[in-house]
Parts: C-alpha cells; sequence; structure tokens
C-alpha cells in the first residue's frame, strides 16, 4: 500500500476590533474581503462575479460578526475574541 502524506496551507484572517468600528454589512462595502481571499500571487484579480459568489455564502450570527470562507482562506471577524486566537 502506497501512503502519502499531504500537507496543505490555510490562511486565516482573524479580527478581533475593526477602527473605526463598524458593523459587519459596513465592512463588506468598505473593504473588498473577496479579493484577499481570493487573492492568487501572479494571476489576475478575481471577477465580480466570483467575489459575490464568495461573499454570498458568509456567515455572521450578529451586525458584528462574520465569518467568510474560501477554499484555501477564511476570514473571521469575531469581536469578542473569546476563542484566544493568536
Amino acid at each position: 500500500m502506497n501512503q502519502s502524506r499531504i500537507e496543505e496551507d490555510y490562511t486565516i484572517y482573524y479580527l478581533r476590533q475593526l477602527d473605526p468600528v463598524m458593523t459587519s454589512g459596513e465592512l463588506l462595502e468598505a473593504c473588498d474581503i473577496g479579493s484577499l481571499l481570493l487573492y492568487e500571487e501572479g494571476e489576475s484579480p478575481p471577477s465580480g462575479v466570483t467575489k459575490r459568489e464568495l461573499l454570498a455564502a458568509s456567515f455572521s450570527y450578529s451586525d458584528n460578526d462574520l465569518v467568510i470562507l474560501s477554499w484555501d482562506k477564511a476570514f473571521v471577524l469575531e469581536p469578542g475574541g473569546e476563542h484566544g486566537y493568536t
């Protein structure tokens, strides 16, 4: 049996607070998080359709938190910072 070990990098952008303070909706309007999560060095920028599809699958429990997942990156805004990630 041929077994091989596969490792892949996964980047998490974890924010506990924003300055200035804004809701997740305001953040999505003010920042191009889709390009941040979809960026590949040397590639052309992702299309608007691709970014909208990514952001359509975002998760939010309240107006102050936000999680967006992509294939190899994630964006997490958790103002409480209760999980202690660094």
